[in-house]
């Protein structure tokens, strides 16, 4: 197994070298492992800012009252997930606490970590599969949500929003969203969550009240977790009827969601055609090649809309970024 070979790699050098280890960049961590008698090992993966690190130059460094004894990069790569295969040295035989410093490169900084083991001759914490995880206490996440009105005359299995969920360092995490069901979230029955966004499940044409709570969740793959309370406006100013009877083309896109293309129905004039990005809250100009087909891989996953100017009016065509990042 790959793994295997790194610890046989690791072994022979440090048998056969029997130098002082020395980390050539920023910490400059260093000791001599020949100075004790006593081994055990572990597998472990880095969570920076509740986003796994891939970084090869990430360290781990291991501590026994205060003095280094193990350092290893997270320069392992295997099924792409970045690991520490890691000895740590000792004087007796068991019993000592171990406490974990990281190294994050990407900041050049030096963080405390609150996860520590007992060190055991001959031990092996993690594996490939369950690796020994590294975490930072992180900072609060924060989830953005593409846009806070709704039309009243949507219909259901509409795409309405959607949402991301990013760290400080501004990262998109890969997360699921559920419902909070509580007092916040009174108006949680009228929608449903398809992963990252938000579909109509009820009419809310009858609904007498201008905006809808909701209250939601966003759970990280690496089990951060942020919730949110937010207010959906109704927005009555476009509605299916009047956009019929206003532009009697009625044109759509498709598919949608989309991932690297979209076709529009129909089209009687390709120069007055816009895309407009609600998060960036601007327009830009786009390309419409043969078949209507129009390129938006150079997109991000999110809600846009094609703007279709005519004599008659402006018609707005929502549709949805969605693909694997």
């Amino acid at each position: 197994m790959i793994h295997t070979k790194i610890w046989t790699k690791l072994f022979i050098v440090i048998a056969v070298m029997a130098i002082t280890i020395t980390v050539q960049s920023q910490p400059n961590w260093n000791f001599d492992p020949a100075l004790y008698e006593y081994t055990m090992t572990l597998t472990g993966v880095a969570v920076i800012q509740c986003k796994e690190s891939k970084d090869e130059r990430d360290m781990i460094g291991a501590f026994i009252g205060g003095e280094l004894r193990g350092v290893q990069r997270f320069d392992g790569v295997v099924n792409d997930r970045n690991y520490a295969y890691m000895v740590i040295y000792d004087s007796i035989i068991s019993g000592n606490q171990v406490h974990f410093k990281l190294y994050d490169a990407s900041q050049d900084k030096i963080i405390d970590l609150p996860q520590h083991l007992i060190f055991t001759e001959n031990g092996n914490i993690g594996n490939d599969a369950d690796p020994f995880v590294f975490e930072p206490v992180p900072d609060s996440l924060k989830i953005e949500i593409s846009q806070l009105s709704v039309y009243k005359y949507s219909k259901v299995g509409d795409t309405l929003l959607q949402f991301w969920t990013s760290n400080v360092m501004k990262d998109s995490l890969e997360s699921e969203y559920q419902f909070i069901y509580d007092s916040l979230g009174v108006d949680n029955h009228y929608f449903k969550i398809h992963g990252q966004q938000l579909v109509l499940d009820e009419p809310i044409d009858q609904v007498s009240q201008t905006n809808l709570k909701l209250h939601i969740v966003s759970k990280t793959s690496t089990s951060c977790s942020k919730d949110i309370n937010f207010v959906l406006n109704i927005n009555e100013v476009v509605s299916a009827k009047e956009a019929d009877s206003k532009l009697a083309s009625h044109a759509f896109v498709y598919p949608n969601p989309a991932f690297d293309n979209i076709y529009l129905s129909s089209l009687s004039d390709t120069r007055n055609v816009q895309l407009f990005d609600p998060i960036k809250n601007r327009f830009s100009a786009i390309s419409i090649e043969s078949g209507n087909r129009i390129a938006i891989d150079h997109l991000k996953n999110q809600i846009y809309y094609l703007v279709m100017h005519s004599e008659s009016g402006c018609e707005w065509i929502r549709f949805a970024v969605v693909r694997a990042e």
